[in-house]
């Protein structure tokens, strides 16, 4: 046998009345074990059962739930969040249920059989006999999506990558992009907007397609390939920087707000803004200005969204390994390094598993800020080669 890995991109749907299964490791492809995930929609419950053949491990991704351990007492329950583990012993009842009204639970689950002999049915054979045990349906299901708004994007691509590493169901949606086809249609689904659509139209249709609404929406949008001093920048070009990056934004959140309204649940807008709306470049006045913009207009959505449980909140990136933004000349130089106080600059992976993280940690009442993403960058007022303290006056530590 080999060591394998997995992923939680990888699995198998299997779509039962109640919850979703991907198989991501198959009882038929281990001797005494299984791996899968489950997800709970919104609203939905597992059936209540107990196992005679084998006991089980839960880990918690994300959401909030509730284990109920007595079939005759719904006091007995234990509660689940992002991060716990619990072990399910052989005989012991349990039905989950998910209790956030916002988001989907899922959770992994590991299977350890008592023997070998329990492994001869497949995975997808065992759930086709629940189905029939217990008199439910092989229904279609759908998790809640993450919106990825400007998906084709420099800063758009990785967050959707890393969406998907994490095993997130994701709407990818760019405004410009051209014949973008579907890829992994189990996890991600690719959408043309067209720069002059209706957004909203598009996302209710994909709403009332799908059967859901998304979770969450992370809005990169962003046009910076304009660079030219400010005294040759004429009325126009300056004006199509504006609207580039100001009023795309504006018609993609605030129709994923009205989305949430009319369907009574909460939301989450993390916007990816810039350091050139505290800081500006050379030769970069319609981008700047208009980040300068959307972190104002992040601000008064974040007053009107807040009755409606929708907190909105704008991430200021700074520099960016291999970004065009980041570079002087297209040549990216140690000088340029050395004026971030961490002394590097992170790459656009780590970047977007910080947006990430930050779109599904940050609560309900945290909204309308800015939050700086730049290594330092902006906090100083003088660049580090001026004002470095010299060898003898740095910290020293006595290392044992």
């Amino acid at each position: 046998m080999e060591i394998k890995k997995i992923l939680l991109s990888e699995g198998e749907k299997f779509s039962f009345e109640t919850h979703i299964n991907e198989f991501l490791l198959p009882r038929e492809s281990a001797e005494l074990s299984e791996v899968f995930s489950v997800v709970i929609p919104v609203g939905f419950a597992t059936h209540g059962h107990e196992h005679d053949d084998r006991e089980q491990i839960f880990y918690v991704l994300s959401g909030n739930g509730s284990i109920f351990t007595d079939a005759n007492n719904a006091k007995n329950v234990i509660n689940m969040e992002k991060g716990s583990i619990f072990w399910i012993p052989k005989y012991a009842y349990h039905k989950i249920s998910n209790t956030n009204r916002n988001c989907d639970l899922k959770y992994i689950c590991i299977n350890a059989f008592v023997n070998s002999s329990q492994n001869k049915k497949t995975s997808y054979d065992h759930a086709i006999n629940v189905i029939n045990s217990y008199n439910l349906e092989k229904k279609q299901l759908n998790e809640r999506p993450v919106l990825v708004v400007g998906s084709e994007g420099f800063v758009g691509k990785a967050v959707v990558k890393k969406l998907i590493a994490k095993g997130r169901y994701v709407w990818a949606l760019d405004l410009e992009k051209k014949n973008v086809v579907s890829q992994n249609g189990e996890r991600i689904e690719y959408i043309e907007a067209g720069a002059d659509g209706d957004f909203y139209a598009l996302l209710k249709e994909l709403c009332i397609n799908n059967g859901v609404c998304p979770e969450k929406m992370i809005c990169a949008i962003g046009d910076n390939s304009v660079r030219k001093h400010s005294l040759n920048f004429d009325r126009d070009e300056f004006v199509s920087q504006l609207m580039k990056n100001i009023t795309p934004v504006f018609d993609s959140i605030n129709s994923y707000a009205k989305i949430c309204v009319e369907n009574s649940i909460n939301g989450g807008i993390t916007v990816l803004g810039s350091v050139g709306a505290q800081k500006s470049h050379r030769e970069t006045i319609g981008y700047d200005v208009a980040k300068g913009g959307l972190e104002s207009m992040c601000r008064c959505l974040a007053l009107d969204y807040a009755p409606y449980n929708i907190n909105i909140n704008c991430l200021a990136i700074g520099p960016i390994e291999g970004s065009s933004s980041s570079m002087d000349d297209g040549i990216m130089t140690d000088s340029l390094r050395k004026l971030i106080p961490i002394g590097y600059y992170p790459s656009v992976e780590d970047i977007a598993e910080y947006i990430v993280e930050f779109t599904f940690s940050a609560p309900l009442f945290l909204t309308g800020q800015t939050l700086v993403v730049d290594g330092g960058l902006t906090i100083q007022l003088r660049p580090i080669e001026i004002e470095r303290l010299n060898d003898r006056d740095m910290y020293n530590v006595d290392k044992i």
